[in-house]
C-alpha cells in the first residue's frame, strides 16, 4: 500500500477547503491516522480544493453510500468489494456518517 493525501488542519469544517498537508500512505496505520482530520485524495492548485484548481490523484476514489436501498443483501460491503474486485488492492475509509440513520432506509 503507497499513495499519498491532503490533510486539512481541521475535522467536520464543512467550509474548509484547505488540503495543506502531504500525508505519504505506506501502511494501514498511517491510514488509519491521516483520515482522522478531514483529506482530500488528490492535488490542488495552493492546497484549495475546487474542480477549477484540480491537478492529480494516484488513488480511484469510491463512495458507497448504499442509501436509498432498503435491501441490507443489496449493500456494498467488505465482502462484496472482494467479490467484486478480485485482483485489486483497496482501502476502505468510512466517513462521518458511517452507520448513521438515512431517514426510513435500512
Amino acid at each position: 500500500m503507497k499513495f499519498t493525501i491532503y490533510t486539512a488542519n481541521c475535522t467536520g469544517n464543512t467550509s474548509n477547503n484547505d488540503y495543506p498537508n502531504r500525508v505519504d500512505i505506506n501502511s494501514p496505520e498511517s491510514l488509519q491516522k491521516a483520515v482522522k482530520k478531514d483529506h482530500a485524495c488528490a492535488v490542488y492548485k495552493n492546497n484549495r480544493r475546487n474542480n477549477d484548481k484540480y491537478i492529480s490523484s494516484g488513488v480511484l476514489v469510491m463512495d458507497i453510500d448504499n442509501d436509498k436501498i432498503n435491501n441490507p443483501d443489496a449493500f456494498i460491503t467488505e465482502e462484496k468489494m472482494d467479490e467484486l474486485f478480485p485482483d485489486i488492492s483497496y482501502c476502505l475509509v468510512p466517513s462521518h456518517h458511517y452507520m448513521k440513520n438515512k431517514g426510513n432506509y435500512s
